[in-house]
């Protein structure tokens, strides 16, 4: 089995103190402030790679500390990110293998935000729920 999780953590752009950049498309936007945005939009990328875990569970547990290092670095530098992690698990029976993908939704996170609880609630639990579900449906 091969699980991939990767982060992606950016910079929550505050396009509202751009001037004359407009969240609506029917409105201009001044091509000269682009840069500036390009400066509050940051995007950063990694992954955690399983070689040896079979329960997606343990390796979530284990991965945990990789990831909330990662996040907390990007924090560091930027006070606040929006992140999503993305679970790729390849699973096998004895005469069957399938592919499952879950993504977890944009989370927010602050200097202030637990981190610990932040994973377990916005990571483990929304990816193993539709994982407990797919593999009871193809157990059965």
């Amino acid at each position: 089995m091969t699980l991939v999780m990767s982060t992606l953590a950016t910079l929550t752009p505050f396009l509202q103190d751009i001037p004359n950049i407009s969240l609506f498309p029917s409105k201009a936007v001044d091509l000269a402030n682009l840069a500036t945005m390009d400066k509050l939009y940051n995007i950063l990328t990694g992954a955690v790679i399983n070689s040896n875990h079979i329960k997606p569970q343990r390796f979530l547990e284990d991965a945990g500390d990789v990831v909330l290092e990662r996040v907390r670095d990007a924090v560091e530098r930027h006070d606040s990110v929006k992140v999503n992690i993305a679970f790729n698990g390849e699973f096998a029976t004895k005469d069957k293998r399938a592919n499952k993908s879950i993504i977890t939704k944009n989370s927010e996170i602050y200097r202030c935000t637990d981190m610990h609880e932040w994973y377990e609630r916005h990571v483990v639990e929304p990816i193993l729920a539709p994982l407990e579900e797919f593999q009871e449906r193809d157990s059965g």
